[in-house]
């Protein structure tokens, strides 16, 4: 059943509104460091419940599910950015063996960077794998 309103569009509002907060963490946390935003749409399929790992400049960070999205902030500079998976339907498949390529990103202080985490099927090239992509915000 679709819903009117995409949850991560929620989800992204609600970052978006607690940013514009005047607490002093929020301020410290602006002032200082810049906000990478992951989105993962839902699917409304059995992909849902499959998990994403995001891994920043190599080590594992957040975990995303259908419909949900997450942030981090960090310094200044280019960091990396990768998502995995076990294999869809496949309970006991490696915890890596789907992957997307490396997403080189540019962090710079008080501004935000959103990516979009997206399921790609399988084709006759590549297995089920996963596309990070930069979304203008």
């Amino acid at each position: 059943m679709k819903t009117p309103f995409p949850l991560a569009a929620i989800l992204i509002a609600l970052v978006l509104s607690r940013a514009e907060a005047k607490d002093p963490v929020s301020e410290v946390l602006n002032a200082n460091y810049g906000e990478v935003i992951f989105v993962r749409q839902e699917s409304n399929g059995s992909l849902n419940v499959l998990e994403a790992s995001i891994t920043c400049d190599g080590w594992e960070r957040i975990v995303l599910t259908g419909g949900s999205a997450a942030s981090l902030f960090l310094r200044d500079g280019d960091h990396e950015f990768q998502a995995y998976s076990g294999m869809p339907y496949e309970p006991n498949s490696e915890p890596t063996a789907c992957s997307s390529a490396g997403l080189r990103i540019s962090v710079r202080k008080g501004k935000r960077v959103y990516i979009e985490v997206i399921p790609q099927s399988a084709d006759e090239k590549l297995k089920f794998h996963w596309e990070l992509k930069p979304k203008k915000g």
